[in-house]
């Protein structure tokens, strides 16, 4: 069990319930809607939303420092004002909540708060050179995709090392261009094609397209054949590390993307930014999400075998 600390006293705080009372707490409606809570200067601390204001305001009320984060128990103590609006229906609710997020970014808040962060992602196949570019700018034209969330970046950067190394063959770490070691991806890279492989740039071109597109994943399959299977251990280890990002990239990326654009019945071109984030909290998001990832079958606990159980991981 997990270990608490003792408390002096059995009665755990309860500033919100001290400073409105409970008349406050009871007059919330149980509707969907959005709720602001302002600190002592007036600047909104926190944006939420939910299908029931009541349930979830009278939750901070009785927050209990054993069953909350710290954030929340710091939060609590430092509202003065909270002020909530109806809003009809939950998706209305959690669309609202983006707007209200974007512009007034509260100091509690994260997610949401900046989709000028998301980027977009430009590529360029020729017979000898495959050129691709990185940008958090709107942009327009063919040969752009996205938008894409912040964590997409490390997913393409992935991409690239690994487009490196099944394209020239590095024996080491040493042998990679420098933009594709750093911790950030490149704003602009040149990928040369090698002559032996001129003649498979078409096919390449390709994969690499119905990739960014949500096609298709077959770019995966066609880089894990062309690795070094020779290689030291930990290199090894990096290029499997790799993999599992760039798949990881695809599905919550170019896939989700795709899926988003067939399923609003938007035209193709580019998800701005913005809409990114107001797509994915509509209601057929919600309906459309367990068919693009489905839970993972429980493993069965055995008295030999110790299981840690995990959800599937959230969306970027």
């Amino acid at each position: 069990m997990p270990e608490r600390q003792l408390r002096l006293f059995e009665q755990h705080p309860k500033p919100l319930l001290e400073r409105f009372g409970k008349d406050f707490f009871h007059a919330i409606p149980r509707t969907p809607g959005v709720y602001l809570m302002h600190g002592e200067s007036g600047k909104p601390l926190y944006v939420g939303q939910s299908k029931n204001l009541r349930s979830r305001l009278n939750s901070y009320k009785n927050a209990h420092p054993d069953h909350v984060s710290r954030k929340t128990i710091r939060l609590v103590h430092q509202v003065r004002n909270i002020h909530w609006e109806e809003c009809g229906t939950p998706e209305k609710a959690r669309l609202r909540e983006n707007e209200l997020l974007r512009t007034l970014r509260p100091k509690f808040n994260r997610m949401n708060t900046f989709p000028k962060a998301h980027c977009f992602i430009g590529v360029r196949c020729q017979p000898e050179i495959f050129m691709f570019s990185l940008t958090r700018q709107e942009v327009s034209g063919a040969g752009y995709f996205g938008a894409f969330k912040t964590g997409a970046a490390y997913g393409y950067h992935a991409l690239l090392r690994l487009l490196w190394s099944a394209l020239h063959a590095p024996e080491n770490m040493a042998a990679y261009p420098r933009p594709l070691l750093l911790s950030r991806p490149p704003a602009y890279f040149e990928l040369p094609l090698p002559r032996t492989a001129h003649g498979a740039a078409s096919e390449l071109g390709q994969h690499v397209m119905d990739f960014f597109c949500g096609v298709s994943c077959e770019l995966r399959q066609w880089l894990e054949s062309r690795l070094n299977q020779s290689a030291s251990a930990f290199y090894q280890q990096m290029q499997a590390t790799d993999l599992e990002s760039v798949q990881r990239f695809y599905d919550y990326g170019p896939r989700r993307n795709k899926a988003l654009q067939e399923h609003h019945q938007l035209s193709e071109g580019l998800i701005l930014q913005e809409q990114l984030d107001d797509l994915l909290v509509t209601d057929l998001w919600h309906s459309l999400r367990p068919q693009l990832y489905p839970p993972e079958p429980a493993v069965p606990e055995t008295s030999e075998t110790f299981c840690i159980k995990a959800d599937h991981p959230a969306i970027p």
